[in-house]
């Protein structure tokens, strides 16, 4: 046995089941013939002890030589065969060294170790010889090589993370020479790229010419190539944040445990970088404002960054590829391949009236079939739209009149379809969970027939969230015509928390489900459509985010971005909802260390507790020392003072001489003096907390001992 199997990687090991002889058999001559000596039970194993000749095999792979699997069924639900795959992996679980090589050879999913392991797939052409054969061989042959690899298109990435935003899209169409353009760019031939310097390109191209659409398209199309897709929503950089940390909870469970979410940020952009992959990962940075907002947020290796953005200068930071309109023959073969009515003029005049934008084309093809529309009927419903657009628009008035129209014809089917859009038109765009849309708004069965009614129109895409239930997204600009149909907002608000509605409780008595459940009983009261909608998406928010976010994480994570862009419309005339929502949004940044947006929303709950409870309150007393603390933990220590001295001052003019709050602040000022070296100021005040503690809780308090800790220390 050692004389005939020498140290050498073409001594191959072939493990199949029982059932998988034939195909094992064909498989051992193609490798024979390319100069290989294989190793298998129909040609080896004889009458010798069958555990002795599955030692024998493992003794190849321990020499230096490799193993096949091939994967099926049957192999899977065999002890034997399975401890046999499992062997080159004892010492090498993550396959590094390529002696276990995996043939898929029925319609099975790998299952237990074996998932994460790449293979060939081997099921499309085990009737094709000549292809059969030379897929074989080129799986086993050194990368080093300039042999072809045939293999490379039967490969599969074994436990493959991929977005839920990267899926197939039936209707996409044309963009072939800008994906060829792509290929190119990022070289995906060239094996010698995986595991080397990230590569970027930038997508740009005006709003509504399908970025974000071609990305997608480019990824599942080419997702083969990588070992993982993941999708970074960055228009803001809670958003970006956010998204990579995700990414580094589905491939590094250690993030989890990291509150500081730029530094588990950096972690998952560290084990990208670091980790030798088989292939490069494909991150996705949807909707990017600024390059400099992702400075620092790219891994240096194992990469390609693929960039949607409107930023024109890239200034060769990165490649460039730009999205331009349609031209006139895709424009109108789009709308053709989708129509019941086909006449080509019709098409060629609408296409030019919509500018050849592919988001505007969509649409008008969209309810073009959805109401048996011909293209002229279609055309003739624009100009009286046209006129209605704003003035200021940063978009073409065809453009407003066509997703005008389609939100009038979703409408006209399902009446309820307005409230949906006019809730949504306040949201942050992407993934909207289905359920923060009150009932008393709309119920269940009308929430369904209109969301149908609006993905059909377009103007909506259903998607599946991180959690597994159903949520929605809508494009900006149909954000944007929805927000000007509504009209201009004013806030013309009473004491009671919202537009003309009078609220017999005191503020602090009523519930936001109450409150929702009145706006909308008296809407027909508010002279302001936007204000009521934009009311009610504020109070639906602060109800569904969880105020004790810990324990709901990924919950939080799903809203914020809605909290967020809700709030950047709400005003503080919106006193209960924005207080909620501000007070439970401003816990949760503090509990994942982001201290800049944290104190930017913690100063807006002070001035909304003033507006609710007047200048001086216990509610803002508190907020302040929480912003005081923040201040220090990023070392702005003259805003820390600042912020402390005035939680002492409201503290005084509540509790008088002494309390737990001006106990506190003392304290406070005592650190923050102490850590800025003014050393008599600190004692000053380090002598007012110890006296205040001591009397209040006694000389073995903690408090107390560690106030005279700070004592002793600054008397040094």
């Amino acid at each position: 046995m050692d004389n005939e199997f020498s140290n050498k990687m073409h001594d191959i090991f072939i493990s199949r089941a029982g059932e998988d002889k034939e195909i094992s058999i064909n498989i051992s001559h193609i490798l024979n013939k390319a100069g290989y000596r294989t190793y298998l039970q129909d040609e080896d194993f004889g009458h010798t002890s069958f555990m002795a000749r599955m030692e024998q095999g493992f003794q190849i792979i321990e020499n230096g030589g490799r193993l096949i699997a091939l994967l099926s069924s049957s192999y899977q639900k065999k002890e034997h065969c399975m401890a046999e795959a499992h062997y080159p992996l004892i010492d090498d679980p993550q396959n590094k060294k390529q002696r276990l090589i995996v043939f898929r050879i029925d319609e099975c999913a790998p299952s237990g170790f074996l998932k994460p392991i790449p293979y060939i797939d081997l099921v499309p052409i085990l009737h094709n010889v000549e292809r059969l054969e030379k897929v074989v061989e080129s799986a086993l042959t050194d990368e080093k090589t300039n042999q072809i690899d045939s293999a490379k298109f039967y490969r599969r990435s074994g436990n493959q993370i991929m977005h839920s935003n990267i899926h197939a899209n039936k209707d996409f169409i044309s963009r072939e020479i800008e994906f060829e353009a792509l290929n190119k760019l990022f070289s995906i031939e060239n094996k010698e790229n995986y595991n080397s310097e990230t590569l970027s390109v930038a997508i740009t191209g005006i709003p509504g010419v399908g970025k974000s659409t071609f990305a997608k398209e480019y990824a599942w199309r080419n997702r083969e190539n990588y070992q993982g897709i993941w999708w970074i929503k960055s228009e803001t950089p809670e958003n970006l944040l956010d998204d990579i940390v995700e990414l580094g909870n589905q491939i590094l469970p250690i993030t989890k445990e990291i509150s500081n979410r730029a530094k588990a940020a950096q972690v998952t952009l560290d084990h990208l970088s670091q980790t030798q992959w088989r292939l490069p990962w494909l991150l996705i940075f949807d909707n990017v404002v600024n390059p400099i907002d992702i400075d620092g947020k790219i891994p240096k290796y194992n990469a390609h960054i693929l960039i949607t953005t409107r930023w024109q200068d890239w200034y060769e930071r990165v490649n460039e590829l730009t999205l331009e309109l349609f031209s006139p023959n895709v424009s109108s073969d789009f709308l053709m391949s989708h129509a019941r009515n086909k006449n080509t003029e019709e098409a060629i005049r609408l296409s030019t009236e919509l500018g050849h934008l592919p988001l505007a084309l969509s649409h008008a093809r969209s309810l073009c079939w959805k109401m048996a529309w011909s293209f002229e009927q279609y055309s003739n419903q624009l100009p009286k739209l046209i006129h209605k657009s704003p003035r200021d628009a940063t978009y073409p008035s065809s453009i407003f009149a066509t997703f005008d129209l389609a939100i009038k014809q979703a409408t006209s089917l399902f009446p309820k379809a307005w409230d949906i859009m006019a809730f949504l038109a306040f949201m942050d765009p992407d993934r909207i969970p289905i359920s923060i849309i009150p009932q008393v708004l709309i119920n269940e069965v009308e929430k369904g027939e209109a969301i149908a009614a609006l993905s059909e129109l377009s103007l909506i895409s259903i998607e599946t969230l991180s959690d597994g239930s159903r949520g929605v997204s809508v494009h900006r600009l149909v954000q944007t015509v929805m927000r000007e149909r509504l009209g201009k907002m004013s806030w013309e608000i009473n004491k009671g928390g919202t537009q003309e509605i009078k609220i017999d409780k005191k503020i602090e008595d009523i519930t936001l489900n109450e409150l929702i459940e009145k706006v909308v009983h008296e809407r027909e009261s508010l002279s302001e459509e936007a204000s009521f909608y934009l009311y009610v998406a504020t109070a639906s928010i602060a109800i569904a985010f969880p105020e004790k976010w810990e324990n709901q994480r990924l919950e939080a994570s799903t809203l914020y971005p809605h909290a967020i862009a809700v709030l950047s419309y709400a005003p503080a005339e919106f006193i209960i909802a924005t207080e909620q929502l501000l007070r439970r949004v401003s816990s949760y940044l503090i509990g994942i260390s982001d201290w800049k947006n944290a104190a930017e929303f913690l100063s807006r709950v002070i001035r909304l507790h003033q507006r609710m409870y007047g200048e001086i309150n216990k509610e803002s007393a508190h907020d302040r020392m929480l912003l005081g603390n923040i201040y220090q933990f990023t070392n702005l220590y003259d805003k820390a003072k600042k912020t402390y001295h005035q939680a002492l001052l409201d503290y005084e003019e509540l509790e008088g001489k002494s309390g737990p709050g001006i106990a506190a602040s003392v304290a406070s000022l005592a650190h923050i003096y102490a850590k800025t070296g003014d050393i008599k100021q600190a004692m000053q005040f380090a002598k007012r907390a110890y006296k205040l503690y001591k009397s209040g809780l006694g000389a073995t308090n903690k408090y107390t001992v560690n106030m005279e800790k700070l004592i002793r220390k600054l008397t040094l």
